[in-house]
């Protein structure tokens, strides 16, 4: 047998073996072979050193052999073209190298270009994989670097390893670290590389997420949406545009309140896109912070074939650019009627999110809460007139054991509650209408305004309407009158009728003195309670919705331009609002025109001040100790013009009285009461009153609740 000669059988099973590797041991056999070549040179190198007279090679051969450049990246390559023993390995290289080439799921090939590596790059890549997937190069690469410590991959030895000449020249923006494909350190006189172990993971198949981003990607679910031409039209826009502009940048708007189905909308329309879809959390990050996220997302993005859906936010909006390898499309996800600012090089698709349909918030309420079916139908129309519940609230209630309306109601409220923050303060609404005193003609009108409030959604899902009125779709009223009248208790009777929760805006963190501020602060809490399903209160209205001032200088026109947006903003809330002031005059005449309702709320006349005397003391002091008291409650009433709020605050402070002196409650401590209310006016009890007013004073209360009061 002619042992010069392979053996056939042999290469075949070589052959055989070769075509089984996977891409990793292709690579990793590369390199392998390239180090076999570079080391047969550094030991021929070495061979023909000089030694010293001893026949020794010392440190000062070894400089010498450095000063007279026996290393020659030159000599090096016609040694490897001309040496028998180099050409047998350079034959095997092309081998591997062709097997790479030939490979038809080449994930090397795609990250090339994806990051558009050059060839000197992808070299460094490789040789970072293959350390990465043989740790025992290391001890190789020391070897090929003539330095025990010099165990890591340099630029250096790379270029030497593949022919690129003494040194690989990485340009600073080189997609190898821009895009954190390898980690550079520094490292004594030259930096090292490692491979990044995600992209390891995907050069060897395995599909995972960046552990730095573990804890700000979630898979949102998707279901399919309940607006589905509209949906389906954007598909197809977004399928045209992706294959005619494959280097174009695409941003998707969706916007609409939260729980509105924006994040399961996107998930969708990437589905159907052949993509799929994580949802990036930056809630709380410096601008630093979320550079660096976005840029690690993309890179995700692209190695996973995900769109990623981002949470709108200030730094995104000012810094969102289409860079040349940033994924082709982008999903922002935006408050209600809060489109992002166009962007130059970027084709934006938006989407404003629909409030459900009351059949579409029915079926879905019967297929996430199957109890639903078993409530009232009267029950049922209220939480699903006056509640309008987003896709995300009923999911949510369906997660819960409910058994009543009522409960399904508050769990809708607590969803709510913290949209607007520090905005605005809950209002506790414990009162019913048996609790106001007020004339009838005012009566009839808030519960006209209750009745609006309950039929308004299903009016407004009438085309023919929805068209003639393409604005005001809201329902506002201003509350005016003196302090104390009931504007405030009116309000919360009406939310407690509705079941939906009173804010009171504080016009504090409203109001601005700097141009501009205002309109942005009343937009923030429109957008954040378009769909809470509450009633916004705004109080002291003169602050927000005042007269428009004479235009005089540069200031005044701001401030009225301020006013413009604010009559603006009010046409668009589609919500419920109610504006308290003490002077109708104050507000702006333009603001009156689009109010539905202004009522006026006077101060009670004598029959109703007795009313609410008897309302008041009846509800703490029982019916017994009421009767007692009546003849002078009959005197309070005819002599004395309170307000509502000061009866109640008067009869309070005179409980206080009584019981510090360990009294009975009688006349006297109900005079001291009204006294302290009348002295924040600057009033007082006339003598002429007090004195009608106690020749009664010996009747007392003596009742069998006193003890308790």
């Amino acid at each position: 047998m002619n042992h010069s000669e392979p053996d056939t059988a042999v290469l075949e099973v070589q052959n055989e073996v070769k075509t089984s590797f996977g891409l990793s041991e292709w690579m990793l056999q590369r390199i392998r072979l390239l180090a076999r070549r570079r080391i047969a040179w550094i030991r021929c190198v070495w061979q023909q050193a000089p030694a010293n007279e001893d026949k020794v090679h010392d440190f000062h051969t070894e400089v010498n052999a450095y000063l007279d450049d026996l290393d020659d990246p030159e000599m090096e390559k016609k040694w490897q073209e001309s040496a028998p023993e180099c050409q047998a390995l350079t034959a095997q290289i092309i081998d591997w190298e062709q097997l790479l080439l030939e490979q038809a799921d080449n994930r090397l090939r795609q990250l090339e270009e994806l990051f558009g590596l050059s060839v000197a790059e992808s070299d460094l890549l490789q040789t970072c994989f293959a350390l990465w997937l043989d740790p025992n190069l290391a001890k190789v690469f020391a070897y090929l670097q003539d330095h025990a410590s010099k165990s890591q991959v340099s630029t250096s030895m790379v270029a030497r390893l593949f022919g690129h000449g003494r040194q690989l020249l990485l340009d600073a923006q080189s997609p190898l670290t821009m895009w954190q494909l390898v980690q550079k350190q520094d490292q004594g006189a030259e930096p090292i590389y490692k491979i990044d172990p995600l992209v390891a993971k995907w050069l060897m198949g395995l599909d995972d997420f960046d552990e730095r981003l573990a804890d700000l990607i979630c898979l949102p679910s998707h279901h399919e949406p309940l607006q589905l031409a509209d949906a389906r039209k954007v598909v197809s826009f977004l399928k045209r545009m992706l294959e005619a502009a494959s280097s174009q940048g695409f941003r998707l708007c969706i916007a609409g309140m939260p729980g509105s189905g924006r994040k399961s909308l996107a998930v969708w329309i990437a589905a159907q896109l052949g993509l799929a879809a994580m949802q990036i959390d930056v809630d709380g990050m410096d601008k630093e912070q979320i550079a660096l996220v976005y840029r690690q997302v993309q890179r995700q993005a692209w190695l996973s074939h995900m769109v990623p859906i981002w949470t709108d936010s200030e730094w995104l909006r000012a810094q969102f650019r289409a860079g040349p390898m940033d994924f082709q499309l982008q999903v922002l996800v935006c408050e209600a009627a809060s489109f992002p600012p166009p962007v130059t090089d970027v084709i934006d698709c938006k989407i404003e999110m629909q409030a459900l349909t009351a059949d579409q918030q029915k079926q879905l309420w019967e297929e996430c809460v199957p109890a639903f079916v078993d409530w009232p139908e009267a029950e049922q129309q209220q939480l699903i007139n006056t509640h309008q519940a987003t896709i995300g609230q009923i999911v949510s209630a369906g997660q819960l054991p409910l058994r009543t309306a009522a409960q399904a109601m508050e769990s809708i409220r607590q969803s709510n509650r913290h949209l607007l923050g520090k905005l605005a303060r809950l209002v506790t609404c414990p009162f019913a209408w048996d609790d106001l005193i007020l004339p009838d003609r005012l009566t009839r009108s808030l519960q006209d305004f209750l009745f609006e409030a309950k039929e308004r959604s299903l009016l407004w899902e009438n085309p023919t309407l929805s068209r003639l009125f393409p604005q005001g779709k809201g329902l506002f009223a201003l509350f005016y009158g003196p302090s104390g009248t009931g504007k405030t208790m009116a309000a919360q009777v009406i939310a407690a009728s509705l079941g939906l929760d009173l804010f009171r805006i504080d016009m504090s963190s409203i109001v601005s003195k700097y141009v501009g501020e205002t309109s942005k602060n009343l937009e923030r809490i429109l957008s954040r309670a378009q769909g809470m399903n509450a009633i916004l209160l705004f109080d002291e209205a003169d602050a927000l919705f005042g007269k428009r001032t004479e235009v005089k200088d540069a200031h005044d026109r701001y401030a009225n331009t301020d006013t413009n947006y604010l009559l603006q903003a009010i046409e668009n809330y589609p919500g419920l609002a109610i504006l308290s002031s003490n002077k109708k005059g104050n507000i702006d005449s333009a603001f009156m025109r689009r109010l539905r309702y202004v009522l006026e709320f006077p101060k009670p006349e004598a029959e109703h001040r007795l009313l609410i005397w008897k309302k008041v003391m009846g509800d703490v002091l029982g019916q017994e100790a009421l009767q007692q008291l009546t003849p002078q409650l009959h005197t309070l009433a005819e002599s004395l013009e309170l307000t509502g709020a000061q009866i109640k605050y008067a009869f309070l402070s005179a409980l206080f009285v009584a019981r510090q002196q360990k009294e009975a409650l009688a006349l006297p401590h109900l005079l001291q009461g009204i006294e302290r209310e009348m002295m924040k006016e600057g009033r007082g009890i006339s003598q002429q009153q007090r004195q009608q007013l106690q020749k009664n004073s010996s009747t007392h209360l003596n009742h069998p609740k006193q003890s308790q009061t």
